[in-house]
């Protein structure tokens, strides 16, 4: 079975970029076209769906320690091998780590990917500011929500799995209720 999804992206999508994420923790593409302006990515379907919609499903007081630490392993693995790549996810969350029948965990949702390595020099901290909705913000770390001349490095994903982490536990991301003008 296959499952496509769009990305919308096409400025800074290239198959170089598709390339350099092959890891068996990073969901992989069977096959990339275009229609139109749109970007079509073909990938494996993944049985038990995200880990939020097991959440939803089955766990909505949260999941066992045991549980969580499986999962966040294989998004972990994921995550550590994009950013010795250069890349920083941004887009850290329950709803993308999928996991497949054979509980084979991957990572998803890297149409906010930011790559450091830009005509051969890598940057050391990033000041761009992905376009977010507004229901995200729960999961983005100070230092990206910011947005000042310090900038943001890869870290701001780990702050992202911390938050994933929580969610996974209590069944509901942290600050969810507070209003979005407040995170």
């Amino acid at each position: 079975m296959q499952v496509a999804v769009r990305i919308t992206d096409l400025d800074n999508c290239s198959e170089e970029h598709l390339k350099a994420l092959q890891h068996p923790n990073i969901m992989t593409f069977w096959t990339v076209f275009t229609a139109g302006s749109w970007l079509w990515v073909i990938s494996p379907f993944m049985a038990y769906g995200s880990a939020r919609h097991l959440l939803k499903t089955y766990f909505p007081e949260g999941m066992s320690e045991a549980l969580i630490g499986n999962i966040l392993f294989g998004a972990i693995r994921g995550l550590n091998y994009m950013h010795q790549n250069g890349y920083i996810h941004r887009n850290i969350k329950a709803s993308h780590i999928l996991i497949s029948e054979d509980g084979l965990v991957s990572l998803s949702g890297l149409n906010n990917l930011y790559s450091l390595v830009n005509n051969g020099q890598k940057s050391k901290v990033v000041y761009d500011f992905p376009q977010f909705s507004t229901s995200v913000l729960p999961w983005l770390s100070p230092e990206l929500l910011r947005q000042d001349l310090s900038g943001y490095n890869m870290k701001s994903d780990i702050y992202s799995v911390g938050i994933t982490a929580c969610e996974l536990a209590n069944g509901h991301v942290p600050f969810q209720d507070m209003p979005r003008t407040q995170v």
